[in-house]
Parts: structure tokens; sequence; C-alpha cells
């Protein structure tokens, strides 16, 4: 029996493969499970790249969180997986602070993907004083920051491309590294981007970056009043005040 078609059909004898394209709304719940894996993998990461600020990654940072499940912290002492909390701060910060923020990881579906994440960072000030230990005796210092070199990175997993954008001597104009390639007058507002890898702050002193300032600072260090000894010295005050403290508590 010979089979019906429409008039408008197209019958095709020989074995041929069919690609399609199609615009899906992936947030309708019923949808979902119509979903091939591979794009519900590609929509979990699109949801894990909505747009945020560094202060709000900054602030989970250092948040309390809780090892309970499968994530019980194990103790040394009595050898069980207990509840417990974990909760990571600042102690200390020098000059130049370095952000990485994290661009690679694992979606719930197990494949390896890139993080597109746009995170908004500040070219002005930015205080990283909140983010201080409260017990820090470096909390009331300056740690006032502000951006001056941003590291990218664009392509995917299996591979991309690095670039930089700094501005010289702390000032207003930024410049574009790209391999061989230098562009100057960089539109501020195009410094942020979501290939934004590695942040570069230096601290805001009072004092002008001069010549003369860093001529004097290496002569300082010739002196015997090297940066290093001068971390040891505070390393070991502040540890000398927080065993005081844990005496007392004892």
């Amino acid at each position: 029996m010979r089979s019906s078609f429409p008039e408008d059909s197209v019958v095709v004898n020989q074995p041929l493969a069919l690609a399609l394209d199609w615009t899906i709304d992936y947030s309708t719940p019923k949808l979902r499970p119509l979903i091939p894996e591979f794009t519900k993998s590609v929509y979990a990461a699109e949801e894990r790249t909505a747009p945020t600020t560094l202060q709000n990654l900054l602030q989970a940072y250092v948040e309390e969180e809780q090892l309970t499940g499968s994530n019980q912290w194990r103790c040394p002492h009595c050898k069980k997986d207990v509840d417990a909390s974990k909760q990571m701060h600042l102690w200390r910060s020098s000059d130049i602070l370095i952000v990485h923020l994290k661009r690679f990881g694992v979606d719930q579906y197990n494949m390896r993907s890139r993080l597109n994440t746009f995170v908004d960072v500040p070219l002005g000030e930015v205080d990283f004083t909140p983010y201080f230990a409260p017990d820090s005796p470096f909390r009331e210092q300056n740690n006032r920051y502000r951006l001056y070199a941003v590291s990218n990175h664009s392509g995917g997993y299996g591979g991309g491309h690095y670039y930089a954008y700094c501005r010289p001597n702390d000032g207003d104009q930024w410049v574009e590294f790209n391999d061989s390639s230098v562009h100057s007058n960089l539109n501020p507002d195009s410094v942020i981007t979501k290939d934004a890898y590695v942040l570069f702050f230096r601290r805001i002193s009072d004092t002008p970056r001069t010549l003369q300032n860093l001529m004097l600072g290496d002569e300082r260090c010739r002196e015997g009043s090297s940066w290093l000894a001068e971390l040891e010295r505070e390393d070991s005050e502040a540890g000398g005040a927080a065993g005081g403290r844990a005496a007392e508590l004892e």
C-alpha cells in the first residue's frame, strides 16, 4: 500500500541527517525534562553567570560556612566526622593585592566549562577593611586600594588567549597589551569585561609615588630595615597578642 503525503511534502529515499535550530524558553519548568543533557548543562552554566560585583564576591568569601552531611569535618581528636563551621577572613595585606577570579569549574552534569560571569569591579577606590578578621591588628591600617591592572582570558576551557589592561603610573589612562600590540587611550568603560581573570590592586598611599620616595625606600632596605624584617616583626607582635588571649581563655 502506498503512503499518502501532503502535496508540499518532500520524499527522500536516501539516508539523511537533519540539524534543527530553534529558540526555546528554558525557564519553563515543564520543558526542562525535554531538553537534551548538553543543552541543560549549558543552561545551568548560564544560570551561574548572572552579573555580580566584587564586593558581593568578597562578602561571600568571608561568610561562615556550615560543614554538615557529606561535607562534615574530620575531628583530629575523636577521629570522627562531625558538624562544624568554617570561616575565612583577610588577616593582613601588602601594598599590592591580587584577586584571582574563578573562571573554570564543573557543573552539576560533571561537564567542565568556563564561567563567563560578569564581575563589576570599581576602577576607583575599594576599601577591603570589612573583609578583615575582627581581631586582626591590621584591620585599622590603610586598606584602601585602587585597581591598576587586569589580566584577561578569552576563550573556553580547552584553550584561549591572554591579554592585559594596565594604567601606568597610577594615572587615569588605560593601555591594552595584546601580544606585540599596544593600544593606548583605552575607554575606561571597556576595561572590566567577562574576560577579567586576575585583578591587580595597589594600596592608596597618602605619600606621592615619586622617584625620590622610591629611592628613599630602597635606601631604607639597604640600611637593614627590609620589608621582610618588618613583616616578621609585625607577625611576631600579632602572634604574641593572640597567644595572650588564648591563655586567658584557657
